[in-house]
């Protein structure tokens, strides 16, 4: 009875918020009994330009892609609007719009993909389809980076990726200078252009993610969630979905810790937990492409059509990406540890 109370006052408070947020009011995408439930929230990141079916740029692979939220010092969004050929940064709040973003960067149709290593945002660059490209956060310092194997073939570096927890990146890459060779699923050490080959899966794979620690890679494809063994490619899992799938996050703590998220094409969002069991916590969206942590709150960026939103989870101590600790507390920690080994020294003496 009292498990049932707490989910109650969580559905309640999760269908407050909606009513009473006005960048919440927007979404079209809404949790079901099931996603309330869990103590899952929606809001609305930004609401982004939809793009113009009479010049071809709404649909499918249109609208904001290439999400990214940097991982230290002042939190900033990165999202790159495919329709309109413009790059943005955003402070890292709701209820953002094109207006209200903090740096503009027009005419730039790069980064589909993207991640944050740092304060430095890197992104996939399907426009000339060899080079990897490096922002920061006024986007006013962009430098394109080479990636190859190790016998120097230049890799495609555009849709899924991910920043592990050592600052690598974990990304897909088909090869350029040589078609023969399969898609490849890749680490990359910023400063060094040789990636390092993790798998070659049957295909070019999407929704990239990691666990919590690091040692675990999420990826989409071909209808389906895989998991590989980071250090040596090994596919530990294949989690089959039913929402054409292509973002993925994994929950890093709280009573769901280890379930992964899936955003669909259909516009839903699914739950796979442990076992393998798969359960709809949202539905009503357009087309959900891409995803991206916001590990300054432990939140999910997704973004849609015309919307970035955001899923967080009110469950206690959840957090559905892995959250960077404050340096408050850091700090506070070490001194307090530095005083009892100065008072237990005076007591040695």
């Amino acid at each position: 009875m009292k498990e049932f109370l707490e989910r109650t006052m969580v559905a309640l408070a999760v269908v407050v918020s909606c009513v009473t947020t006005g960048s919440e009011a927007r979404a079209d995408l809404v949790l079901n009994s099931a996603g309330i439930a869990d103590g899952f929230r929606l809001t609305v990141f930004a609401t982004m330009n939809p793009g113009n079916t009479a010049t071809g740029t709404a649909g499918c692979c249109r609208g904001p892609f290439g999400l990214a939220v940097t991982q230290s010092g002042q939190a900033t969004v990165f999202v790159n609007d495919v329709a309109n050929g413009t790059i943005y940064t955003f402070n890292d709040t709701d209820g953002q719009t094109p207006a209200t973003a903090s740096h503009t960067l027009t005419g730039n149709t790069d980064a589909e993909g993207a991640t944050a290593v740092g304060s430095t945002f890197w992104g996939g660059s399907p426009s000339d389809n060899s080079t990897f490209t490096t922002y920061n956060n006024s986007l006013s310092n962009i430098v394109t980076k080479t990636i190859t194997d190790s016998t120097g073939n230049q890799y495609y570096v555009e849709r899924g990726m991910a920043t592990t927890p050592d600052g690598h990146i974990i990304a897909t890459a088909s090869k350029v200078a040589n078609t023969l060779i399969p898609d490849s699923l890749i680490e990359i050490t910023p400063g060094n252009s040789v990636a390092r080959l993790i798998a070659q899966p049957p295909g070019l794979e999407d929704g990239v993610s990691l666990s919590p620690d690091g040692t675990q890679i999420y990826v989409e494809y071909s209808g389906a969630v895989q998991v590989y063994r980071r250090s040596d490619g090994t596919l530990l899992h294949t989690y089959p979905v039913s929402n054409t799938p292509d973002g993925t996050g994994v929950i890093a703590a709280g009573p769901l810790a280890g379930q992964i998220l899936v955003t669909g094409n259909d516009g839903t969002i699914d739950l796979i937990d442990t076992a393998g069991n798969v359960t709809t916590i949202a539905t009503g969206g357009s087309r959900l492409d891409y995803t991206a942590p916001d590990v300054n709150n432990g939140s999910l960026l997704i973004d849609s059509a015309d919307l970035i939103y955001r899923l967080s989870c009110s469950n206690p101590n959840c957090s559905i990406v892995e959250q960077v600790p404050e340096p408050g507390p850091i700090f506070l920690f070490g001194g307090g540890a530095l005083m009892v080994a100065m008072v237990r020294r005076r007591v040695r003496r």
